[in-house]
């Protein structure tokens, strides 16, 4: 039997992001792979194929 690997990409863009350590990050990525936080930075390049969740005004 053979099963094909999937993965998951979500990028959440312009988002205000206040991690638990450090300096509040405005207009953030949060970049997610298979329900897991894989990522999270200003800059970050959005994967080809990943759902983008806009983030702003929100």
């Amino acid at each position: 039997m053979t099963s094909a690997l999937t993965t998951t990409l979500t990028a959440i863009i312009n988002a205000r992001v206040v991690p638990v350590i450090g300096e509040t990050i405005a207009n953030g990525t949060v970049l997610i792979e298979n329900g897991r936080i894989s990522a999270v930075g200003a800059g970050l390049t959005v994967p080809i194929g990943a759902q983008v969740i806009d983030a702003t005004g929100k």
